[in-house]
């Protein structure tokens, strides 16, 4: 039984909301089969969907098995699972039409290019086709797209309204991008409708609109949609197929699957003028988009919809952006016309205005339309004159414009093409006030009204308890800067308001309310020390506060208080100090006590700690311990208990030399060191003096044992017959020895191109020539190994490199040669490095110089050709070995004449080379001749 068959058989069984989940399921599978409940469904139908979509089957079960669906037939498949599956076969479907749209823009695009020469700037825009078409776009979107991504950048905008086509506020909408057609989208030849049917009819397949207009469903008339809106559309094909189906309104849908593709022609003042194809989907405002939208002096007030039919409509950027829907009203047609001319009035406004900028203003609008447009002006703004700058005759004038007058009369003011309105701001602070600080309860700025006192002022001030009621100060500015003061009394205010200290205010003038504490000296006393919470504190002016009155301010004594402190007095005029000595903790306990003193201004409780006469002594340990280091002495410390505070001895350590310095100290004496060695046991107790004691200052030093060390490691890699680490048998084992005991070289290894690599002192690579060194063991080379050391034998190298300033690339193809005119060949025996530059590399490059010519080895030592003068030595190359060209040296003040001088030596070499070839062919004929 088929796939289908077990579909129909489901069918069948299902009943309710699980029946018609598995009809929309089998709808999307089919895509675009009607299915009634009842319908003869086969295998014929699904592979014909597929067939017909350029779906090939086995390819479309095997992405089926790839996303985990193994079910041979819809039977098999758990109710529970129809959603899932029916998000599979969807998304598979949609991957495999993506694919073969990418294919064929690949074609297409690679077809285009077979005209003109392949190069690498081709398949950047050929990639990001693809992958355009794959996410969806049409093959003319995505090249338009990878075109405009080319662009350079567009200036900023300067004219209010250039912005939305600038700053990617506005984007030309592609296929990819799903937009729904807005109700009044005029529908043309080529647009793809979607019908979906659900209810007791199942029904949904998409029909294109043809050149003639129409569509054609099966079994029906066909329909003229052509020019159309989508919303009368959709009605009309609601009465269509409701004549020939049966469901109700609710249960059909119509969508636009594909917008079809218009050419349109924008002119004029755009940055890209010419045809563009895009999507039927977009605005006119969207279309401009493509084009750049307008240039600096192009209009964005006037822009002329040339219909295809004839007819013309006026666009206006501005409407748009104060009611984007009105973009709805301008839906393009194929071979329509966007032409953008010169802009005619743009005027400038700045100063204290919402957007200061410059706009375009068409017929009818002027002054007051400008203000709109400008977000009208700022709060701080001054109304009264706008001034506006204008050329006129020749010359630039200054115009005083009058807003209050022109809004009072409802009149506006003409603009012209060039006009700067400038708006200013209102000028100078504000004045219309009065102002009380100091001690009271509201201080700060008052409203200034005429016949206002002082009086008046404090009533809104409110003085504190505080204020010093005999002395006030009103500070009033003059017009040159300068301030008068003027003193008032306050207690004559309060009890005569009619007095004449009651005078009158004027705006910015300023009250000072005097604090009584201003006329006050302020004092503290403090305490320092060993107290809880020390610190200053106000004194008492009554010279009631004694000092344990201040420590118990102060939280109390600390536990290492001393039992006496000190009283530091200063005297007010002179600040010579007097130091008195209490007994504190006698004050402290009796208060009644004449310890307990009676503090004076500005004294200073001084309380000592006893850990301040204290002398620390610590005792050091070092050497062969875990933790090295400083602790405290104390009498009660044994050496046991200081080598276990410094975490024990280590594996190395010597017990029988631990070794104490110590210093003795006598009363009036020098110094003198002495020094005493112990043996511990296991347990860290001293052997044979167990009444040892520990002294302050004691340094200890645990030695380790002598000529300890740990296993050191050298590594031997390549070509060896057992390579990995080694450790060191011996202090001098040399490099022979770490070879034999690897079971010497393989059959493939290349002892000349060894390297050793050292750690140790950050040495780094060594030239070891491993060959010498195996050859005699005696060799200085056979050097002593270091922990750490590395030694790679590489394999057998039967290749030679050429690179430089040679004539490789007369003799080889370019994919053969590598990185300055390199060509790799084969070994052709120990020769000079000048028989493989003539013989593989073509010789020297006119700016080859043969004197720079080098050999670099496989171990890295490098030899240079040596110039004798009349000839030249080069160096032999071995296996693995480099040759390097050198260029010639050109000095650009020299003259032209002598930078082609003739290298005589090379002259002379090549002569005695050619001699010597006559001579011997001579000497054979002469022999062949007797």
């Amino acid at each position: 039984m088929s796939l289908v068959e077990h579909t129909k058989i489901t069918i069948i069984r299902c009943t309710g909301q699980l029946r018609t989940k598995l009809l929309i399921f089998l709808t999307i599978l089919l895509a675009g089969v009607s299915v009634q409940v009842d319908a003869q469904v086969t295998d014929q139908m699904l592979q014909q969907q597929l067939l017909e979509r350029g779906i090939d089957e086995a390819q479309f079960r095997v992405k089926l098995r790839e996303r985990g669906v193994t079910y041979n037939s819809l039977q098999e498949v758990p109710p529970e699972k129809y959603a899932e599956i029916e998000t599979i076969v969807k998304e598979i479907i949609d991957e495999m039409e993506r694919e073969k749209a990418a294919a064929t823009a690949g074609e297409q695009i690679q077809g285009a290019t077979l005209q003109t020469p392949q190069t690498d700037a081709l398949a950047e825009p050929v990639r990001e086709v693809k992958e355009s078409v794959l996410e969806g776009a049409t093959i003319e979107e995505a090249v338009v797209e990878s075109l405009e991504e080319r662009e350079p950048d567009l200036p900023p905008a300067k004219i209010y309204g250039q912005d939305i086509f600038r700053n990617q506020t506005l984007k030309v909408f592609r296929q990819a991008d799903n937009i729904k057609p807005k109700d009044n989208y005029l529908l043309g030849s080529g647009d793809e409708l979607t019908i979906s049917i659900w209810g007791v009819s199942i029904f949904e397949r998409t029909y294109t609109i043809d050149d003639a207009g129409y569509i054609s469903p099966a079994a029906m008339p066909r329909i003229f949609l052509k020019d159309m809106t989508f919303e009368a559309a959709k009605e009309k094909l609601l009465r269509h197929f409701s004549a020939f189906n049966r469901f109700s309104p609710d249960q059909f849908e119509v969508s636009l699957r594909y917008a079809r593709t218009i050419s349109i022609g924008i002119f004029g003042e755009v940055f890209e003028p010419g045809n563009h194809t895009i999507s039927a989907i977009n605005s006119a405002f969207n279309a401009l988009v493509a084009a750049g939208g307008p240039t600096d002096i192009g209009t964005l007030r006037n822009i002329k919809w040339i219909k295809n039919d004839g007819t013309m409509q006026k666009i206006d950027v501005y409407q748009y952006m104060v009611d984007p829907t009105i973009a709805e009203n301008f839906y393009l047609s194929d071979n329509d016309i966007l032409q953008v001319p010169l802009a005619n009035r743009i005027v400038s406004i700045s100063g204290a205005i919402t957007r200061p900028m410059r706009y375009e203003l068409i017929d009818g609008e002027n002054l007051l339309k400008l203000l709109q447009y400008a977000g009208d002006f700022t709060p701080q703004a001054y109304r009264e004159i706008i001034q506006l700058k204008r050329f006129e005759n020749d010359q630039q004038k200054v115009i005083d414009i009058n807003y209050n007058t022109l809004a009072r009369n409802g009149s506006d003011f003409t603009l012209r093409d060039g006009d700067q309105i400038v708006v200013r701001n209102i000028p100078g602070p504000y004045r219309n006030f009065v102002s009380i600080v100091g001690s009271v309860e509201l201080p700060g700025e008052y409203e200034f009204t005429e016949s206002m006192r002082i009086s008046d002022l404090l009533e809104k001030g409110l003085l504190t308890d505080e204020s010093e009621r005999a002395f006030a100060v009103l500070r009033r500015n003059n017009r040159d800067g300068t301030s008068n003061f003027i003193r008032v009394d306050l207690a004559e205010i309060f009890s005569n308001p009619a007095s004449t200290a009651n005078i009158l205010l004027a705006p910015s003038d300023q009250l000072r309310i005097y604090s009584k504490g201003t006329f006050v000296d302020q004092y503290q006393v403090s305490v320092n020390g060993q107290v809880r919470a020390p610190g200053e504190f106000a004194y008492d002016p009554s010279e009631n506060m004694r000092v344990r009155d201040l420590v118990l301010m102060a939280g109390g004594l600390s536990p290492q208080a001393t039992d006496f402190a000190y009283v530091i007095r200063r005297d007010l005029e002179t600040s010579e100090p007097q130091y008195i000595s209490i007994r504190i903790k006698e004050a402290m306990a009796d208060p009644t006590s004449d310890q307990n003193l009676v503090l004076e201004q500005n004294d200073v409780l001084q309380i000592q700690s006893k850990l301040s006469f204290i002398e620390g002594a610590s005792i050091t340990v070092s050497g062969a311990v875990r933790n090295p280091g400083s602790f405290d002495y104390d009498e009660s410390m044994s050496i046991k208990d200081l080598l276990t505070l410094a975490n024990g001895l280590r594996i190395y350590a010597a017990t029988n030399r631990i070794e104490i310095s110590r210093i003795v100290i006598e009363q009036n004496t020098p110094t003198k060191v002495i020094i005493a060695t112990l043996n511990v046991d296991e347990d860290l107790n001293p052997v044979g003096n167990p009444s040892f004691k520990l002294e302050p200052y004691d340094r200890i030093f645990v030695r380790s044992v002598p000529e300890f060390e740990f296993q050191k490691e050298v590594t031997v890699s390549g070509e060896v017959r057992y390579p990995g680490p080694y450790t060191i048998i011996s202090d001098n084992e040399r490099i022979t020895s770490l070879i034999h005991r690897a079971g010497g070289l393989t059959n493939e290894a290349f002892p000349s191109g060894a390297l050793l690599v050292r750690s140790f002192d950050a040495t780094g690579p060594i030239v070891i020539e491993l060959d010498k060194v195996l050859a005699n063991e005696s060799s200085e080379a056979n050097i002593i190994l270091k922990d750490g050391d590395v030694i790679t034998v590489p394999k057998i190298k039967d290749f030679v490199a050429i690179a430089g300033a040679v004539n490789t690339t007369r003799l080889y193809r370019q994919d053969l040669l590598g990185q300055d005119n390199r060509v790799t060949v084969v070994f052709d025996g120990s020769r000079s490095a000048r028989y493989y530059i003539d013989n593989f590399a073509g010789g020297f490059a006119d700016n080859g110089d043969r004197k720079k010519v080098t050999v670099e080895y496989p171990n890295g030592k490098i030899k240079e050709a040596k110039d004798f003068g009349l000839f030249r030595s080069y160096p032999r190359v071995e296996k693995g070995s480099i040759v390097r060209v050198g260029t010639k040296d050109v000095d650009p003040e020299r003259p032209e004449s002598e930078k082609e001088s003739i290298d005589w030596g090379e002259v002379l070499a090549n002569a005695v080379t050619q001699a010597t070839a006559v001579l011997t062919l001579i000497l054979l004929i002469d022999r062949a001749g007797r």
